[in-house]
C-alpha cells in the first residue's frame, strides 16, 4: 500500500490532497474514493493560515491515516448511513433515472415510467411528474407499477465494490435482512401485485437522525411468478438503479423556498422589470400558484432591465404569457396562468377571479389604477385579498412598497399615502414620495409612445425583493398590519438633472423611515379612516 501526499498549484491556501493506492487494499471503506482520494476534512468555510503550512501538512496527513485506520477496522463503518449514495452512484452499468418518491416509513407500491430498457421516472403518483414539469412536457411512456421498502432507522449497508457490485441473491439478503415481521408481512402483501419478470425495488436507508435519507433502485431480471422479497428465487440478473431526487420534500427546503407557501396563490399585476423579477422570485421562494397579468409585449427597450432578455424578443405573446412560460419552465411544480389584459378589465370580465386568490402583488408603476385596486378592496362587500404595491422612483432614488387591506388593527393603505393630512394644501400626491410634486421625470426617444422612467436593472431587484419579503411575511402571518416601507437609493444622477428631492429623502435615514412604517395612517382616508 502507498500513501501519496499531493502539493496543489493555490498551496499554501489550501489543503493538501492525499491518495492511497490501491484505493480498496481495505474493501470498500468510507472517505475513500475509487481513484484512492482520502477524504479527511470538510473544505467548507475551512480557514487555512499559510504562515503555519508545514503543521496543516502535518495535521492532514496524520487525519487521513486516522481514517483509513478507522476504516480498515471497520470502526467508521457507520458512516455508510449518511455516505451511502457516493459509493453507490460509483458502480459501473447503472442506470439512471429522475425519483418522485416521498419517503416514509410503510412500504407501497409506486409507480415507474419505462421507455425500452430505460427507467425515466419512478414516482408515487403520476401526477407529481406533471406538476414537477409545470406543464412542460408531457408523459408518453410505458408505466407499471414498482416496489417501495424502507430500511429501519439504524440500518448499515456496506456499499458494493464498483466493479463487481450485487448479485441479486446478495442484494435480496442486503434488503430483506433489515425487515422485522411486520415490514416482511406487508412487503410479502405487495409483492402479489406485482408480476412482471422484471421488477424495480427502490429501498430507502434512513438517516442516523430519521430524516430523509439515501434511495436506491435494484432494477431485477428474470423475475419468476413470485418476488424475490417474497420469498421467490433468485432473478437472473440484477443491475443498480441510481434515483436522482425531484420530490417536493427535498427540492423545496433544499433550495431555500418555504414547503408552507406552496399552496399559496398569488396574483401579479404588472410583468414589467419590477414584476418580472418579483414573479420569478416568488416562484423561487416557493410560491406554488402564480397569476400573471400583463397587456404589454416585450421589446427591445425593455431588455437590459427585463428579466426575460434578448432572447425573449420577437415571441409571441406578451409579457405575462412569455414570463409564465419562462417560470414554467426553469422552475418545478409551478402553476402559472398568464392573463395578457390590463388588470381592470381582467377583474371586471372574471378573467382573475379574485376569490380564489390569497394575495394580490401589483407592480403596474401606475398610481392611478393602483388606487382604483386599492378602493376597489375597500369597497368589497365581500373578503377581498391583501394587496402589496410595488413602485420605484425615477432615476433610483427609491423604492417603496405598501400593503393594504391586511391590517387585524391600526387601518393604513394606498390611500392614505395620497390624503393630505391635516393643514397640507399642496394637492394631490403621494406622501412616501421622495421627489417633490410638480416634476416631471420621464424621457422618451420616439415621441410620447416611447416614454419610460429612468432606473437600472439592479433598482428593479431591490424594489422586487422588498415586494418579496412583504408578501412572504403577509402570506405567513408574519406581517399582521398594513407597513409603508421605503429604501432610499442614490440621489446624484437625480439631483445632476436638476431635480429636487423632499425633506422625507434628506432628513430620514432607512432605519427612521422603517421605524416609522405605521405612522403614515391618515384618519381622513376615504378608504380605511372609518375602520378602527
Amino acid at each position: 500500500m502507498a500513501i501519496s501526499l499531493v502539493l496543489r498549484f493555490s498551496a499554501p491556501c489550501c489543503l493538501p490532497i492525499i491518495f492511497v493506492q490501491p484505493w480498496d487494499k481495505f474493501g470498500v471503506i468510507p472517505h475513500v474514493d475509487t481513484d484512492g482520494y482520502v477524504c479527511f476534512a470538510q473544505n467548507e468555510g475551512l480557514i487555512i493560515d499559510p504562515n503555519r503550512f508545514e503543521e496543516v501538512v502535518s495535521t492532514s496527513l496524520g487525519r487521513a491515516i486516522a481514517q483509513l485506520r478507522a476504516g480498515a477496522r471497520r470502526e467508521n463503518s457507520r458512516d455508510f448511513i449518511d455516505e451511502f449514495l457516493p459509493y453507490w452512484n460509483r458502480q459501473k452499468e447503472i442506470l439512471k433515472c429522475q425519483c418522485f418518491v416521498e419517503p416514509s416509513n410503510e412500504p407501497k407500491l409506486i409507480q415507474v415510467f419505462v421507455q425500452g430498457a430505460k427507467y425515466t421516472y419512478v414516482c408515487d403518483h403520476e401526477a407529481d411528474v406533471r406538476a414537477y414539469l409545470s406543464g412542460s412536457e408531457t408523459i408518453h411512456l410505458t408505466q407499471r407499477n414498482a416496489l417501495y421498502v424502507p430500511l429501519p432507522i439504524g440500518t448499515v449497508i456496506e456499499p458494493p465494490h464498483p466493479d463487481a457490485g450485487w448479485s441479486p441473491m446478495e442484494a435480496t439478503t442486503v434488503v430483506s435482512r433489515c425487515f422485522d415481521s411486520r415490514t416482511a408481512k406487508k412487503v410479502s402483501m405487495l409483492c402479489h401485485k406485482l408480476t412482471k419478470s422484471e421488477e424495480l425495488v427502490v429501498a430507502r436507508l434512513p438517516r442516523t437522525d430519521g430524516s430523509g435519507g439515501a434511495l436506491f433502485g435494484l432494477k431485477y431480471e428474470g423475475v419468476g411468478k413470485t418476488h424475490p422479497l417474497a420469498g421467490g428465487p433468485t432473478p437472473t440478473a440484477l443491475t443498480p438503479v441510481s434515483l436522482s431526487r425531484c420530490d417536493r420534500a427535498l427540492l423545496l427546503p433544499r433550495g431555500g423556498a418555504n414547503v408552507d407557501l406552496h399552496n399559496k396563490r398569488v396574483l401579479v399585476a404588472g410583468c414589467g422589470s419590477v414584476g418580472g423579477f418579483l414573479s420569478v422570485e416568488l416562484a423561487r421562494a416557493g410560491i406554488g400558484h402564480l397569476t400573471l397579468v400583463d397587456y404589454d409585449s416585450l421589446e427591445e427597450v425593455n431588455v437590459f432591465r427585463h428579466v426575460l432578455g434578448r432572447k425573449h424578443l420577437n415571441k409571441k405573446g406578451t409579457k405575462a404569457e412569455l414570463l409564465s412560460k419562462h417560470i414554467s419552465d426553469n422552475i418545478p411544480y409551478m402553476d402559472v396562468t398568464p392573463i395578457p389584459d390590463r388588470i381592470e378589465q381582467a377583474i371586471k370580465t372574471g378573467k382573475a377571479d379574485l376569490s380564489t386568490v390569497d394575495l394580490i402583488v401589483v407592480a403596474l408603476g401606475d398610481p392611478t389604477t393602483e388606487l382604483y385596486l386599492n378602493r376597489l378592496a375597500g369597497d368589497a362587500p365581500a373578503k377581498f385579498p391583501p394587496l402589496v404595491f410595488v413602485w420605484v422612483e425615477a432615476y433610483g432614488i427609491g423604492w417603496h412598497v405598501q400593503v393594504s387591506n391586511n391590517a387585524h388593527e391600526g387601518g393604513g393603505c394606498l390611500e392614505c399615502l395620497y390624503t393630505n393630512m391635516p393643514g397640507d394644501q399642496s394637492g394631490l400626491h403621494c406622501r412616501a414620495s421622495f421627489a417633490e410634486a410638480g416634476q416631471e421625470f420621464g424621457r422618451n426617444f420616439s415621441g410620447c409612445s416611447g416614454l419610460f422612467i429612468p432606473y437600472g436593472s439592479t433598482i428593479a431587484m431591490h424594489a422586487a425583493l422588498l415586494a418579496i419579503k412583504s408578501a412572504t411575511d403577509v402570506l405567513t402571518g408574519r406581517e399582521l398590519g398594513n407597513p409603508q416601507l421605503s429604501v432610499k437609493g442614490s440621489s446624484s444622477a437625480f439631483t445632476e438633472m436638476g431635480f429636487t428631492l423632499t425633506e422625507r429623502y434628506l432628513k430620514n435615514t432607512d432605519v427612521d423611515l422603517y421605524e416609522h412604517r405605521y405612522d403614515y395612517v391618515s384618519p381622513a382616508c376615504a378608504v380605511c379612516g372609518d375602520r378602527p
